[in-house]
């Protein structure tokens, strides 16, 4: 795999390439991606905010469930209890 890393100015950083980290990346400022590929989105104070649980998407701690039943769309609560 071959990355490369181009300055485009004191506050720029370009990536090009596939970018395989093992362990903590810190940044602050916007990020710009075509696609990020992750089992989770978690808050910064650890809370799971986004995830898919076989096929099923999870917004949320205490999840609303958004999942495909025949041909409809279906949203759930894993607390029982939709508002």
């Amino acid at each position: 795999m071959v990355v490369g890393i181009q300055s485009l100015g004191a506050n720029t950083v370009t990536i090009n390439g596939d970018l395989d980290v093992d362990g903590d990346v810190t940044y602050s400022g916007s990020l710009t991606a075509d696609s990020i590929n992750t089992s989770a989105v978690y808050h910064s104070d650890g809370t799971k905010m986004l995830s898919v649980q076989n096929g099923e998407v999870h917004l949320g701690n205490n999840s609303m469930v958004f999942v495909e039943e025949g041909s409809v769309d279906v949203m759930k609560s894993t607390m029982g209890n939709i508002q």
